[in-house]
């Protein structure tokens, strides 16, 4: 992973994305978070995994895979319904598969998922989990990649919070914050 996408990600990102009507929805569940329609940053789409995969596969130009990767389902912002974290890898057919971070969050019996961040090509998450000591959790991600000459191994740690905002139909948005005084 070069330096430009370790570094490059900090930052608030906002994107206007589709809330789901999901008839009364209070909380997250794994099946909506394994089935959901999500806006992938990194590939700038929409894509509806079915059972945590999607696949289009128009060779040799028109190529995406996208794979829910990992999740953790936990209040994130206070309202005492289950959020989730979610950890999506894509590949568009080529070496690189591009990781990203984003939140699905309830409100008014909608889901919506915040703004997304890359987190990394081809990494392994070797940590992943929510410290509750702040207002809103914090969530930490360790991931292992491959220096560019391929030589050694390096670790990279993430720190992302939620943050409130004046979007009445985005309430939350999800920020990277410091690693210092977790």
């Amino acid at each position: 992973m070069s330096n430009w996408l370790t570094h490059s990600v900090v930052g608030l990102f906002i994107f206007t994305l589709t809330s789901h009507s999901l008839g009364g929805v209070d909380r997250v569940s794994v099946k909506l978070v394994r089935n959901y329609s999500y806006f992938l940053k990194f590939s700038q789409s929409t894509v509806k995994l079915v059972d945590g995969l999607y696949r289009r596969l128009n060779y040799p130009d028109d190529v995406l895979i996208v794979r829910l990767m990992r999740f953790l389902l936990v209040d994130l912002n206070g309202d005492k319904r289950r959020d989730a974290v979610v950890i999506l890898s894509q590949s568009g057919g080529g070496s690189g598969t591009f990781y990203e971070i984003t939140a699905l969050l309830t409100k008014n019996g909608e889901v919506y998922q915040t703004d997304s961040f890359v987190i990394g090509d081809r990494i392994s998450v070797e940590k992943f989990k929510i410290l509750k000591n702040h207002e809103y959790p914090r969530i930490l991600l360790e991931v292992h990649n491959w220096s560019p000459d391929e030589v050694f191994l390096r670790k990279t740690e993430f720190c992302f919070t939620l943050v409130k905002t004046l979007n009445p139909h985005q309430p939350f948005q999800l920020v990277e914050c410091g690693l210092e005084g977790r």
